[in-house]
């Protein structure tokens, strides 16, 4: 069962490593304007915000998940292959808007079902591991495409994403078969997910202020390097960089998860974040972009893999997915389009430095409010 797991995550990240560092690059090169790109990009996730806690309910309630994610990912397949058909902006937007609600229910149920296999043989720290292969793929797919396909982003873009989500879709097959439902009618009356989780909705807040400028972040690299004259390489290698920084971290979680909290772990993610755009606004030379990678990769395990298993120890494990997809729908949301939106509003008239001014007010305000979240967790604890 690991073994399709992995390939899941393989093939799932393959079209991250495409699509995350390269969509927005993409629209400008079909000459959409700053503002229509922001407006685009922040509505994706921001309509998707109310499907995906609904998505993660359902999936606990009805025990769909293998069924969700096999529609998701035909649903992607045909809306990417429909943004690249569109010659209107009209139309990309309609089909974006259909991409953005149909992705955003993988990541919280795959994580529920993984979640599920992991506790069932005792090992619950094995999650980043498992995830370190989605790392691993994404490095490939960023660099081989950033490197030797970005010029041709308008001929190959849509059609390589589209292939792979329809790979996704056959992969999903053999995924563990649905259980047997639960009582629908006693777990939509009770709506028992929602009362009593003062800590967690807090944990959740500052979440949204930490996806917004992880959001940015991913959208906005490659633009960011055009600026600074970048080579198309330096670009690719660039976004292989952060996920190939990932790999061995995530295959040290349980290691880490030993020796420290993960209150401690996920706060080290969220400081090392405000530190990176900083840098950013001094950065002249394309090539000194590369080392400040590693505290992408940091905060990406942190929130990404120790967040993951923060929200599983602190929700039943009949809401696991609605857990996980209030969590995604935080950072890849609301907070993503949020964030998404005001970039591209900041980029049209100030331009691609002041972008980064924008991201570290997100950073801050979102290490302020994830310290004062986990201190309330360590209170209730000791």
């Amino acid at each position: 069962m690991n073994f399709k797991f992995k390939l899941f995550f393989f093939v799932q990240y393959l079209s991250v490593g495409i699509m995350g560092p390269y969509f927005a690059l993409y629209l400008y090169q079909e000459d959409f304007s700053g503002i229509q790109v922001g407006f685009l990009l922040g509505s994706m996730p921001i309509a998707a915000l109310l499907l995906q806690p609904l998505g993660g309910y359902l999936s606990d309630v009805l025990h769909s998940r293998r069924s969700i994610l096999i529609i998701s990912c035909l649903s992607m397949c045909i809306s990417i292959i429909g943004i690249g058909l569109s010659n209107t902006f009209n139309l990309v937007f309609g089909f974006s808007i259909l991409w953005a609600i149909s992705n955003v229910t993988i990541h919280p149920i795959i994580n529920a079902m993984i979640l599920d296999h992991l506790e069932k043989n005792g090992d619950r720290s094995g999650y980043g591991p498992l995830r370190s292969w989605g790392s691993l793929s994404f490095a490939i797919s960023s660099l081989i495409f950033g490197s030797l396909l970005l010029q041709y982003l308008g001929t190959y873009f849509t059609v390589i994403l589209g292939v792979l989500y329809f790979i996704l879709a056959i992969i999903c097959l053999w995924l563990p078969k649905d259980e047997k439902p639960l009582d629908v009618d006693n777990h939509l009356g009770s709506a028992k997910f929602l009362p009593g989780r003062e800590k967690y909705f807090s944990f959740i807040f500052g979440s949204v202020f930490v996806g917004a400028s992880l959001g940015i972040a991913m959208n906005y690299m490659s633009v960011f390097l055009q600026s600074l004259g970048a080579q198309p390489w330096i670009i690719g290698f660039n976004s292989s960089l952060q996920a190939l920084f990932e790999v061995p971290l995530m295959l040290m979680t349980p290691f880490l998860l030993r020796k420290f909290s993960e209150n401690k772990l996920i706060l080290f993610g969220a400081l090392a974040l405000p530190i990176r755009w900083i840098l950013y606004t001094f950065i002249q030379n394309p090539v000194w972009v590369l080392p400040t990678q590693i505290l992408h990769s940091v905060a990406i395990v942190s929130f990404m893999v120790v967040g993951v298993s923060f929200i599983d120890k602190n929700i039943e494990k009949e809401w696991r997915a609605s857990g996980q997809a209030l969590y995604s729908a935080a950072m890849g949301g609301i907070g993503s389009g949020l964030g998404l939106l005001l970039a591209g509003m900041t980029y049209e008239w100030l331009g691609i430095r002041s972008v980064w001014w924008l991201n570290i007010g997100f950073g801050i305000i979102g290490f302020i409010l994830i310290q004062k979240s986990l201190r309330q967790y360590a209170q209730a604890d000791s």
